[in-house]
């Protein structure tokens, strides 16, 4: 808590989903994919919530919906 953007970025890498933004907040979403037989799916999610630039609050939640087709 109390971390900026930049040092999230460099901990966690830039591979992240803007999930929300207003005039002065934004959410990133970093996800965990599982890789299984069938798709694809997301097991995991760190939301993590910044205000004035500044990481405020996070989040993990199981419930994420994102379903990725394998490629054969």
């Amino acid at each position: 808590i109390g971390g900026s953007k930049d040092q999230i970025i460099s901990l966690l890498g830039t591979n992240y989903d803007p999930a929300e933004a207003g005039t002065d907040y934004e959410v990133l979403a970093y996800q965990q994919w599982v890789s299984v037989a069938g798709p694809d799916y997301v097991g995991k999610t760190l939301y993590l919530k910044l205000v004035g630039k500044r990481l405020t609050h996070w989040k993990v939640t199981d419930d994420t919906v994102s379903i990725v087709p394998r490629s054969w």
